[in-house]
């Protein structure tokens, strides 16, 4: 992996770092957080859209071909005694019905369509198939929704096709990574075999608080004060398990600190760790994300070097044994004190390769990325940070921005190139 410093520039324009004073520097820190194992379901760590509509609308979708099996000439036929019209449940009773099954409503099935599931329990797992009902229950709206799976790109990437109350006919793309997942698919008539959801992928969860000081959530109505630490109950709340979570990621805000200063995040019940996982001024408002891995207890400690507000919200999590494999945070990189490379504060438009398999607990093989948690101390102007791949050419975007003199942390995602780096 390599990282380069940059001043402020117009961002894709190469040129103008080159030319820029290298008598500027700036101190860099570098902790492992975690490794993403082959292939990650984080991305980011951003999230996705909650899904890619493909068309809408029943003449416009079959022109761009995507049918509706017939449905556009039946909707007022009334399937399995399902309202008609555009209806979620009426169109997945229609294509059932065109599968082979008889109009007869099942006797189990009652109310709106987030009692799907419920229904038919014996029938309903996890893994899609195409022929399948995926399913979802309030966490999609009041009443719950059903589509028809077309296809089945993957265990986590499926394309249905739906009719709905007070809208329209559409087809679209769901992800696993989306935030809006099928609660279940139901196989009542499937079409194609299923494909076992990968348990080890990374879950991305609706957005929920876990922490708050300011209101009281998850911790007493107080600041937390300089030097002490609160923590966070993440298991068995907001839809994460209550056993089986290896690491969570927060979107955690510092707010109205009574002094510069940082925070870091650890499971709780293991030693803290000397890496910063966010650095804050003095009367602001931080935010960043921390993944941390989380105690057996559940709960993740949250350190705080000065007094101040602080509120978590939940992102994602990742199980026991998935493809994110979390670690204590253990410094890699410090230029202002040798670690990892030349005690030297970096230069304008300079750069750093890291090599990372086998250090701070990282496998020799069988890693596609990392996390990291850079900081950079004390620049001399303003800039930002970039990381990639070694032996790849370097992207435009930035993913750190800091101010002169100032502090600034941010999480990166790292993949590795080159010899490891």
């Amino acid at each position: 992996m390599r990282l380069a410093r940059h001043p402020h520039e117009q961002d894709g324009h190469p040129s103008t770092l080159r030319t820029a004073a290298r008598s500027r520097a700036l101190a860099l820190l570098v902790a492992v957080v975690s490794l993403l194992v082959g292939t990650v379901g984080l991305a980011g760590p951003a999230r996705s859209a909650e899904w890619i509509v493909l068309c809408t609308g029943y003449d416009p979708c079959q022109a761009a071909g995507y049918p509706n099996a017939g449905y556009q000439a039946n909707a007022m036929t009334s399937w399995w005694r399902q309202s008609t019209g555009h209806n979620c449940t009426n169109y997945v009773a229609y294509r059932l019905v065109q599968n082979g099954l008889p109009n007869v409503k099942p006797a189990s099935l009652s109310g709106n369509a987030l009692n799907w599931g419920p229904s038919f329990p014996a029938q309903t797992n996890t893994s899609p198939a195409v022929g399948s009902i995926a399913w979802w229950d309030t966490s999609f709206s009041a009443t719950g929704h059903v589509a028809y799976v077309e296809k089945v790109l993957s265990a986590s990437d499926i394309i249905v096709s739906e009719d709905n109350w007070g809208g329209d006919f559409r087809w679209r793309r769901v992800t696993l990574t989306g935030g809006r997942w099928p609660k279940g698919f139901i196989h009542l008539k499937d079409q194609g075999p299923t494909v076992a959801t990968d348990t080890r992928a990374w879950q991305v969860a609706a957005p929920a608080r876990l922490l708050d000081t300011r209101t009281g959530v998850g911790a007493p109505l107080a600041r937390v004060p300089s030097g002490s630490a609160v923590t966070v109950q993440v298991t068995g709340r907001a839809g994460v398990p209550a056993t089986g979570v290896e690491t969570v990621l927060l979107n955690v805000n510092a707010t109205g600190p009574a002094a510069a200063g940082y925070l870091t995040a650890h499971a709780n019940g293991t030693t803290q760790p000397g890496s910063r996982a966010m650095s804050y001024a003095a009367g602001g408002a931080t935010t960043t994300l921390v993944l941390s891995r989380v105690g057996t207890d559940g709960k993740v400690r949250l350190y705080t070097s000065a007094t101040t507000d602080l509120s978590a919200d939940l992102v994602g999590w990742s199980p026991t044994g998935g493809y994110v494999s979390g670690g204590a945070p253990t410094r890699v990189l410090d230029t202002r004190n040798g670690v990892g490379t030349p005690k030297a504060r970096l230069a304008a438009g300079g750069t750093l390769t890291l090599p990372l398999l086998g250090r701070a607990g990282v496998p020799m093989t069988g890693v596609g990325a990392v996390l990291l948690d850079v900081s950079a101390t004390a620049p001399s102007a303003g800039g930002f940070l970039t990381t990639w791949p070694a032996g790849a050419p370097r992207p435009a975007a930035p993913q750190t921005r800091y101010e002169a003199a100032g502090a600034a942390t941010g999480l990166v995602e790292a993949r590795l190139g080159t010899g490891g780096a």
